[in-house]
């Protein structure tokens, strides 16, 4: 499923170097985490984050992605229940997304809204190579 996540992103133009060693550093880290669907539909991965600043603990989404047969389904909120649960009960304080895919943000947006997420800024890119 990365490879499906990368054709769809907006890092389509990058080349995959490790899809292995890139779930080693979930699978491996204390902090972090990978979900699956057993039905292979889709994935979420995230991590605890202490904020440097402030005393509070962030549960971070870094890659959810479900397969377009399967968005609007319950599959992707199913993924978000597990990873907000594990977080909580690592002691996070307040879960962020962080959608940097570009994959149906407008939707996604409106669906994290309409669950209780605020909209707290936006993620820019600009191509430094090219």
């Amino acid at each position: 499923m990365a490879y499906a996540l990368h054709a769809e992103s907006h890092d389509s133009k990058h080349e995959i170097v490790n899809v292995g060693g890139f779930l080693d550093h979930y699978i491996q880290g204390e902090s972090k985490v990978v979900f699956i669907d057993t039905e292979d539909r889709g994935f979420l991965l995230g991590r605890m984050h202490q904020h440097p600043l402030f005393r509070v603990k962030w549960g971070v989404e870094e890659y959810w992605y479900v397969k377009p047969d399967y968005r609007g389904s319950s599959v992707g909120l199913k993924l978000l229940k597990h990873f907000t649960a594990w977080a909580k009960a690592n002691g996070a304080d307040e879960m962020l997304v962080t959608h940097g895919s570009g994959i149906k943000v407008d939707s996604l947006g409106k669906l994290l809204t309409r669950k209780g997420y605020d909209c707290v800024g936006g993620m820019y890119r600009k191509e430094l190579n090219g």
